[in-house]
């Protein structure tokens, strides 16, 4: 029997990290993006006038290039983090968000906004039932 749906916590948060954290994902959502922009700049600023002025827009290129790839690196180890403090904090109910079908963006552009979205939802869940809590003991 091939069953492919995660049953335990454990398995949710593996599933989850093999897809989104490990190097592969990596490769796919950052690395080949960046050589492809990195390329596809280095050609456009090749073409033009020679000189002094390509070694400046290759120059550029090549910044801007290190920068997106930076960023896009330093996104991923903070949403790394975002996953790691949700898991200890919330558990199973973090788990049952991350069950759900999700639209993290092409890429994984949003995954970092949707985890944060999940995290509000999760704290306002916990306060509410807090708060219920309170309610039952006062009346």
């Amino acid at each position: 029997m091939n069953n492919t749906a995660p049953n335990t916590l454990k398995d949710t948060f593996k599933t989850f990290e093999q897809k989104w954290f490990s190097l592969r994902a990596y490769a796919r959502h950052i690395i080949a993006p960046w050589l492809a922009i990195s390329g596809l700049a280095y050609l456009i600023a090749s073409f033009g006038q020679g000189g002094q002025s390509e070694i400046h827009r290759v120059v550029l290129v090549l910044f801007f290039s290190l920068y997106f790839l930076v960023v896009r690196s330093g996104l991923l180890v903070m949403t790394m983090n975002l996953h790691d403090t949700l898991k200890k904090d919330f558990g199973q109910a973090y788990a049952n968000r991350l069950i759900a079908p999700r639209d993290f963006g092409w890429l994984g552009l949003r995954l970092g906004a949707t985890l944060a979205r999940i995290k509000c939802v999760l704290i306002e869940e916990r306060q509410n039932a807090r708060d219920k809590h309170k309610q039952a003991f006062k009346s």
